[in-house]
């Protein structure tokens, strides 16, 4: 008698025991009949715990390659990260120095307004001191060649040479 399992036999082997079951009164399986149909069902159940037990290491094997990636792609994360905490602390290090060169700069900076200003101050009252002089100067000269005493020598001047001293 044909089984419906025998698609799924595989190499043939012999188990490790021969169950052996009765025959029953109203002619049912005869003993062989069973005995095969149990051996066929002990040969599909190898084969497939064979295929899982495959699937298994496969799946194993992903599974370790995977986690391999995993640590290399850690470790990377982890080399990029210390890189690029190094170059923040660099960066912040060097934004530092510059904040304090910056502050000198403004400092000295200030301290420049402040002595040009006081410079400007100090041009201004002395242009002032000065164009006040002027005036004074030029009062004087003004006043000098308006007095009798200049026009009347005014003669000499000119005989002396000095035409150009009116």
């Amino acid at each position: 008698m044909a089984s419906k399992l025998d698609r799924y036999l595989v190499a043939e082997r012999r188990p490790a025991y021969r169950p052996v079951v009765a025959v029953d009164k109203d002619g049912g399986y005869s003993a062989e009949d069973v005995n095969r149909l149990l051996l066929d069902a002990e040969h599909i159940f190898e084969a497939q715990l064979r295929k899982v037990e495959g699937q298994m290491r496969a799946l194993r094997e992903t599974l370790a390659t995977r986690e391999n990636e995993l640590a290399t792609l850690a470790n990377l994360a982890d080399q990029r990260g210390s890189a690029a905490e190094a170059e923040l602390t660099a960066r912040a290090l060097r934004l530092d120095g510059q904040a304090g060169e910056i502050a000198k700069l403004d400092a000295a900076l200030k301290a420049g307004a402040e002595a040009l200003a006081q410079q400007k101050d100090n041009n201004a009252r002395e242009a002032q001191q000065q164009a006040q002089q002027i005036a004074e100067l030029e009062q004087t000269l003004s006043d000098m060649r308006s007095s009798r005493s200049w026009r009347l020598t005014r003669p000499l001047r000119r005989l002396a040479g000095g035409k150009g001293r009116e």
